[in-house]
């Protein structure tokens, strides 16, 4: 959803529709067929989002710490993260906050990426450094961006928060009634994995290296 919001104009084409203006002023749009979209952690959720867009007709390329298995690439190409940043028409994140990934997009990665690339990000906020998301959006070289978390949340930068060039979310992805079934069941069959196999479902470390 978020993705298809930035590349769509969707801040301001839903402005335009309450002000009664209509298409007036709005921006012809990238059309999504073909489109390169590169995924930035190809976990659970980056194949998820990898199989909505391919639906969609977008290209996937991803980077991730380690390649997948050719036959659960499903057509994404990997690139090193350097070739995926001067690839790709919009850049998602889907990677953990660590050490390794603080500030991971700054002023030099901006710099790499194509004029008027478009930023999702749904994965943690300090993965982007804002400062250097805003002089990239002010200087052009980004054309929107779609945020559902932020540096320093719940405050958002003033810029993001005044612009329409961004679609903004309170880190919302997780807001639907099942959440916390969800969430215990997966806890759940994660233990139940691990008793009977020796490894849980979702790990996010070995747990026979602890």
């Amino acid at each position: 959803m978020l993705i298809l919001q930035t590349i769509r104009n969707y801040t301001q084409a839903a402005e335009n529709v309450r002000k009664g203006d209509w298409v007036n002023g709005l921006p012809f749009t990238p059309n999504v067929h073909g489109l390169v979209v590169g995924i930035v952690g190809m976990g659970m959720i980056g194949k998820l989002v990898r199989d909505k867009v391919t639906a969609l007709g977008m290209k996937v390329v991803y980077y991730n710490r380690t390649r997948l298995p050719e036959e659960e690439e499903k057509g994404a190409t990997y690139l090193e993260f350097d070739q995926l940043l001067r690839q790709s028409r919009l850049i998602t994140l889907h990677c953990p906050l660590t050490p390794a990934t603080r500030h991971l997009l700054s002023d030099d990665q901006f710099a790499k990426m194509q004029d008027g690339v478009f930023i999702v990000n749904t994965a943690r906020g300090p993965v982007i450094d804002e400062e250097a998301l805003v002089r990239a959006m002010q200087n052009g070289k980004v054309a929107r961006c779609g945020l559902d978390v932020y540096e320093n949340e719940p405050k958002v930068h003033e810029y993001l928060a005044s612009s329409n060039r961004t679609v903004l979310l309170p880190h919302y992805a997780a807001f639907v009634d099942t959440i916390f079934k969800d969430v215990e069941t997966e806890a759940l069959n994660n233990i139940k994995s691990w008793m009977e196999k020796g490894v849980p479902n979702t790990p996010v470390n070995d747990p026979n290296r602890a």
